[in-house]
């Protein structure tokens, strides 16, 4: 028997949707079209088929007319769109220009993220706010050692990854190094993974190129030729190696003479401006090109404690801060560099150290909140009185000093906690939305946040006996204005309220097992996929049994937050509620400014916006109005921007041995979408709705545009002639449990209702010894 392909007739019985109305009501966006479809043989103002011939050229296939002339991916409104145009409230658009940030588009226009072109500004937009508790998270495991793995041995994690763009094609890496059995600071192995697929990148498992796996990494453009380094510290812990850009393959750029680096991971930064990138490790500068070392100051210590750069003094140059002090950088005309003192602590107690602005002096009295553009340099000591401690920027002055809290630890003594000195590289942001910058840093028995004056605002249990020098990292998730604290110990990682209850408290929002036998690590808050929206990168370790048996005597309940684990860990929203963040966090110190994310050019001057350019000169991050923060992501344009999904058009297709269902769906809001959005089919029976199948897009769904999806349903209901019918339900932004992968501005408009049969429409449709009525079913043949 020959294949039979021809339209099947659909009635819709409801469309739902609130749509645009009269514009008003939806912020200026467009409805679903309206439909001019067939409809079932019941029906009586549409032609029934009848048992006559179809023309020649058309033996094999009928086609129903189920919209107008204009190719549904075309129509908008009463208009017809060009394939490169967009259907944007209601008109046909063509976008403009490419862009990385609204800064490059006219006035009424703004550059929407996922298509890169500047579009017409409808004034008011397509917007979701997150409101409540927006942590529902789904855990995705990015890498995890298997035996496919190359040197599967090497299967633990214990250090900061990095997440930046590596191989140039718009979709950040993961990039972290890994170890064997508990051989953390040697032979180690360098690993990358997409960020959305989590596909492996590189193992770069040569012998010759083995780092510390429990030191940081420094990612970006140190050459300047628009594609990224690495920059890693080699195995011992005895200094620095550079690895070439993706079209080297990871080749050897360079790699300095050993020197003191520890759990450390360098910093990159232009430091005089000329364009040049230059690399820190401790108390030493090397070229970004040749790695030759440019300078060394022995006065502020040797000791890898995270150094960072700032401009201390306002001058324009920028300043290193090490363990124990602060010095400059100066380049001679004969290419010898100088890097004389500034200053050490006038305690002579120094740390780990952060930057932002808290204040300045008037005369003998430090004014908080009294901004002078210049930084103050809050560190972290492995002292008890002294713990925490903020100091002048610009002269190493000590302002205050504040001590750990030991007591009231819910499994262990105050002499315990009071034994175990230390504390991580501290954090500074807003965490209750007050204007004034908060620091936090993370012990062994508690995490704690102090407020700008060095007094405490709310401390929570938590556990790092091990190392005692965990960071963490703090967002904003819901663009509230105020900060959300992520922090891995040893055995959780938790988020908690930045804002504190008032009583010294403050309450953990999500928390998931995660072990670590802890060296500096710390989660970090990046926009993994390019889908724009924030997660959370998190390693974890399993190596140490003794440590996992800790924790599950000690905390109830961590077997059932998920026990143990070894490798790299993607957190986000189960319905991509977290705002929009950048696609960057380059190395452990790390600020906003100073790195180029592809986005913002404002943020990026100097050089070509590129994800892990260096800028040059850079802007000081406290200066920048949203910021005055360290270890802190910042969220991206249009904020709250948000789909509007719809499925706003269906046809269809009979054929012998199946139906292929096609249907469009269209993107009325104000944010575009990346592949992979699902529309879940379902089929009624009776009083319930049964899943047919999940088909997810496999390409962006701009705002204003339209994709068509097909299915083809293979054990559907009815068959062709049988005068049966039924109701499909096609629904969009569904991933076939009711649950949404996203949020919209209107959620009410995603599903699309159709009864569908399959008329013959001439004899050679039915089987033997049956004739095609003209009521299109399959009648016997009498006699």
């Amino acid at each position: 028997m020959r294949s039979l392909h021809r339209s099947i007739a659909i009635a819709l019985l409801a469309m739902l949707f609130t749509g645009c109305g009269d514009c008003a009501d939806t912020n200026g966006l467009t409805e679903p079209d309206d439909l001019d479809v067939s409809v079932d043989a019941d029906t009586d103002d549409v032609g029934v088929p009848d048992t006559t011939t179809p023309d020649a050229d058309d033996e094999d296939a009928h086609t129903l007319d189920t919209g107008p002339s204009c190719p549904a991916l075309q129509s908008c409104g009463e208009d017809c769109c060009d394939e490169d145009q967009l259907c944007l409230a209601g008109s046909c658009v063509t976008p403009g220009a490419s862009c990385e940030s609204s800064l490059q588009c006219a006035a009424d226009e703004f550059c929407e993220p996922t298509l890169g072109q500047c579009l017409p500004d409808l004034g008011d937009a397509c917007i979701y706010r997150p409101e409540g508790n927006v942590f529902d998270p789904v855990v995705d495991v990015a890498w995890q050692a298997t035996d496919d793995t190359p040197a599967p041995t090497h299967r633990q994690v214990m250090m900061t990854p990095s997440v930046v763009d590596i191989t140039g094609d718009g979709i950040p890496e993961i990039i972290f190094s890994t170890f064997a059995d508990h051989y953390y600071t040697n032979d180690g192995i360098l690993r990358a993974v997409n960020g959305r697929t989590y596909e492996p990148v590189f193992d770069l498992t040569d012998p010759a190129h083995r780092v510390s796996a429990a030191a940081s990494l420094a990612v970006g453009d140190i050459d300047r030729d628009g594609k990224n380094e690495i920059i890693a510290v080699l195995t011992g812990g005895h200094g620095l190696i550079a690895f070439d850009d993706h079209d080297t393959g990871w080749a050897e750029m360079w790699r300095t003479a050993p020197f003191p680096m520890g759990w450390d991971g360098a910093y990159l930064a232009d430091l005089d401006g000329d364009g040049s990138v230059e690399v820190v490790g401790a108390n030493r500068v090397f070229d970004g090109v040749s790695g030759a070392e440019l300078c060394v100051n022995a006065a502020v210590s040797d000791t890898p404690q995270n150094s960072l750069v700032a401009d201390l003094d306002g001058d324009g140059d920028l300043e290193v801060v090490a363990a124990s002090g602060a010095f400059s950088f100066t380049r001679n005309p004969d290419g010898t560099a100088d890097c004389p003192t500034a200053w050490t602590y006038d305690d002579g107690v120094g740390g780990y150290p952060a930057v932002a602005d808290f204040g300045q002096f008037v005369g003998d009295t430090f004014e908080y909140g009294n901004f002078d553009g210049l930084p103050e340099v809050a560190i972290v000591t492995r002292r008890a009185q002294d713990a925490l401690k903020l100091h002048d920027g610009r002269t190493g002055q000590r302002i205050w000093m504040a001590p750990m809290p030991t007591s009231g630890h819910p499994h262990y003594t105050d002499a315990t906690c009071a034994g175990s000195l230390g504390a991580g590289p501290p954090t500074i942001a807003d965490f209750n939305g007050d204007g004034l910058p908060n620091v936090a840093t993370a012990g062994s028995c508690f995490y704690v946040v102090f407020n700008e004056r060095g007094e405490l605002m709310w401390k929570l249990p938590s556990q790092d006996f091990s190392s005692r020098v965990t960071g963490s990292s703090v967002f904003d998730f819901q663009g509230d204005g105020k900060a959300e604290v992520v922090y891995g110990d040893e055995c959780f990682l938790r988020v908690y309220d930045g804002t504190g209850n008032g009583d010294g408290t403050t309450d953990i929002i999500f928390q998931i097992a995660n072990t670590s036998g802890t060296t500096r690590e710390l989660p970090v808050i990046v926009d993994v996929d390019r889908d724009y929206h924030a997660e959370i990168v998190v390693i974890s370790n399993d190596y140490s049994a003794g440590l996992s048996q800790r924790c599950r005597e000690d905390w109830p309940g961590f077997d059932d937050l998920g026990g143990s684990f070894a490798g790299v860990r993607v957190i986000r929203d189960v319905e991509s509620r977290w705002v929009a963040t950048r696609p960057v966090w380059n190395q452990h110190a790390y600020s906003v400014t100073n790195v180029c994310d592809g986005l913002d050019d404002s943020l990026c001057p100097g050089t070509a916006n590129l994800p892990g350019a260096i800028p040059s000169p850079r802007l000081d991050n406290w200066r920048v109005e949203h910021l005055n923060n360290f270890r802190q992501n910042v969220q991206g344009e249009g904020l709250f921007n948000a789909p509007d999904l719809v499925v706003n058009q269906a046809q269809g297709t009979c054929n012998d041995d199946h139906l292929s269902l096609h249907f469009i769906a269209s993107n009325q809001g104000s944010r575009g979408v990346i592949e992979g959005l699902p529309v879940a089919l379902y089929y009624v029976d009776g009083d319930q709705e049964l899943l047919i199948d999940v088909v997810p897009s496999d390409q962006l769904l701009a705002p204003g545009g339209r994709l068509e999806l097909t299915y083809d349903w293979y054990d559907a209901p009815i068959t062709s002639g049988d005068g049966e019918q039924v109701e499909v339900i096609a629904r969009i932004n569904d991933d076939g449990t009711g649950q949404r992968t996203l949020r919209e501005c209107n959620e009410d408009n995603n599903e699309l209702r159709a009864t569908i049969s399959c008329p013959c429409t001439n004899n050679d449709h039915c089987p033997r010894g049956h004739y095609c009525h003209n009521s299109g079913s399959c009648w016997p043949i009498q006699g």
